[in-house]
């Protein structure tokens, strides 16, 4: 071992006593040798800055590319979740709305009918509302929006049929009522819930209406037709008005809560920063 690195070393030393006397024996091809190898050096070096360069802006052109499209769901995410406040609360508003214009059927007259088409109005406003609703809502929204819309519309139409009866009645002048009113009207009230339908006993409901309206009538300050007509159709019903309409309002209430609750889930109310935390629908 020794004995090789000793001729190894001499071989060294002869080999750059050789380069050296070429060297010097050759000076002009030395000094163009340098110039060649400074050339190549700096071709090479630019050739790795290049691709070092090129891979760098390969890297930057996908970071933007990744920053573009993060800011664009970003953006998206954050329209998505303001279309759908807006539109959840103008649903929740127009229900809210549909039973207070309902409300008035029961206590005030419709004589003009300007009640009845507010009502409409304001129910087709809401079918419109839940369309555009269950456009951009979570299905959990839509499913409580859907039973909100069944209560509420439920309780317009107890208003329209009903209410009118309900405010006729409560208006009667004080004293009206006496026994034989109140006897034709219960007879009323008998026949038309008899469930039967043999020509017997229809026309023992039609004698029977007609007896009720003779006594309407027979009151001592007159009452409008459409109020007798009113309180007529209001004991020909199958269900009480008012019962039915303590249950509807109970009913709209439990509905709107479990939207609420629905909704603030699909708007992450209760995360800071909810706008950037909008679920799939």
């Amino acid at each position: 071992m020794p004995g090789s690195m000793i001729d190894g070393t001499a071989g060294c030393a002869g080999g750059w006593k050789s380069l050296r006397v070429w060297i010097e024996a050759n000076p002009e091809a030395f000094a163009a040798l340098v110039a060649v190898l400074a050339i190549v050096g700096g071709l090479a070096g630019s050739l790795i800055g290049a691709k070092i360069q090129a891979n760098g802006g390969r890297d930057q052109a996908a970071a933007a590319r990744e920053a573009a499209q993060i800011a664009g769901e970003s953006q998206r995410a954050a329209a998505l979740w303001t279309v759908r406040q807006v539109q959840t609360a103008a649903y929740i508003q127009q229900a809210r709305e549909v039973m207070r214009i309902g409300e008035p059927m029961f206590t005030h007259d419709d004589a003009a009918g300007g009640l009845s088409e507010q009502v409409h109005a304001a129910t087709q406003d809401l079918g419109h509302r839940r369309a555009e609703l269950e456009l951009v809502a979570t299905r959990a929204v839509v499913a409580a929006a859907q039973a909100t819309d069944g209560a509420v519309l439920r309780f317009a139409d107890l208003a329209l049929r009903a209410g009118p009866g309900v405010y006729a009645y409560r208006s009667l002048p004080p004293g009206a009522m006496d026994a034989d009113l109140a006897d034709a009207l219960i007879e009323h009230w008998r026949a038309s819930h008899s469930g039967s339908h043999s020509l017997h006993d229809l026309d023992a409901q039609r004698n029977a209406r007609d007896r009720a309206e003779q006594r309407l009538r027979a009151i001592t300050l007159p009452l409008p037709p459409a109020r007798i007509s009113a309180i007529l159709d209001l004991y020909a019903r199958t269900e009480d008005a008012l019962l039915e309409r303590h249950m509807l309002r109970q009913e709209v209430s439990r509905s709107l809560e479990l939207l609420v609750e629905a909704a603030r889930s699909m708007l992450h109310s209760d995360h800071e920063g909810g706008t950037g935390l909008v679920s799939r629908p």
